[in-house]
């Protein structure tokens, strides 16, 4: 009887999941961390809820990683550059959603939510 492939359809799907949701709010997370003062698991928590509702922004995110893994990869030289374009690029993107999720909350900008401790960006 082989049980190993009863156990390997029921986890596949279970395993590939978290793996998306974990590739979702990776683009979100190093943003939502520098730009909000909260603890680790609102930080993830809200990454994952970010990620999920600005999904346009998440995907444009994971393009903009991905197609910088695969030029460093390919030409190597371009990794003194490329990063720091590339990372610029996935903050813009979070920047825009998170200025949608101030207006919608009513929050003029971090400065004022947070009471001066954070730049005005």
């Amino acid at each position: 009887m082989n049980h190993f492939g009863s156990i390997r359809t029921i986890l596949l799907p279970i395993l590939f999941f978290f793996g998306i949701l974990y590739s979702f709010s990776t683009v979100f997370l190093f943003s939502v961390m520098v730009h909000y003062k909260a603890n680790w698991r609102t930080v993830i928590k809200n990454s994952i809820f970010l990620s999920i509702i600005h999904f346009p922004s998440t995907l444009l995110g994971l393009v903009i990683l991905v197609g910088t893994a695969i030029l460093a990869m390919a030409l190597p030289i371009t990794g003194v550059i490329i990063f720091s374009i590339s990372t610029y690029g996935v903050f813009s993107l979070c920047n825009r959603s998170f200025r949608k999720v101030e207006r919608l909350k009513g929050v003029e900008s971090v400065k004022e939510q947070y009471d001066g401790e954070f730049l005005e960006i």
